[in-house]
């Protein structure tokens, strides 16, 4: 899970709950309460949904990815390249795959990165190398990345050995139902809540 994601998700949160408190005062009866209480819920699952939820899972046969929306399963077979010039991107050649929680760092991230590797003894500076910000490391998008090469290679390498002409697989994608329907569905009840 990215930082960034997680430090907005936390004060999102705490925002949320600070209106709810607020609007709590102003409700009027047992409804008014319970509008506050749907809409402050949804508003939290929506916070946790799309900032503290998405994830990259690593293993020896493929990767997940696993965003607000769709959960993709993408074995190594299919990867053609990895990116990370928005954020950590898998390209097969049935598509390319965002991955919502390795976003390319900001600029201040981005500095204290380059600082960090300038530190390291027998290390130029990152940028000065050609390497781009995404790619840096210490920066969400480039630990990603980096776990993600280096899988592929140990991967490709194991495959090279035992089965040279390895097919590539679709990726294997996945609406999210659940988080759809909760996206849906809590605002109606609010509606419902409202117009009773």
């Amino acid at each position: 899970m990215s930082r960034t994601n997680r430090g907005l998700a936390l004060l999102s949160a705490f925002f949320v709950v600070s209106f709810g408190v607020a609007m709590g005062f102003y409700a009027y009866g047992l409804q008014g309460y319970a509008i506050v209480a749907v809409g402050i819920a949804w508003l939290l699952l929506t916070i946790y949904f799309c900032l503290w939820r998405p994830s990259l899972e690593v293993s020896d046969n493929s990767v997940r990815i696993v965003n607000p929306l769709r959960t993709v399963e993408i074995p190594w077979s299919s990867v053609t390249h990895v990116d990370t010039k928005f954020s950590l991107t898998i390209f097969t050649p049935f598509g390319r795959f965002a991955a919502a929680c390795a976003p390319q760092p900001g600029q201040l991230a981005s500095r204290r990165a380059v600082k960090r590797a300038e530190k390291e003894p027998n290390s130029h500076t990152a940028l000065d190398s050609g390497v781009r910000i995404g790619d840096l490391p210490g920066t969400e998008s480039g630990d990603a990345a980096a776990l993600v090469r280096d899988r592929w290679e140990t991967w490709r390498d194991r495959v090279r050995d035992a089965a040279p002409d390895a097919d590539a697989h679709e990726p294997a994608k996945r609406p999210n139902y659940a988080v759809i329907a909760t996206m849906v569905l809590m605002p109606l009840a609010v509606v419902v809540l409202a117009l009773q």
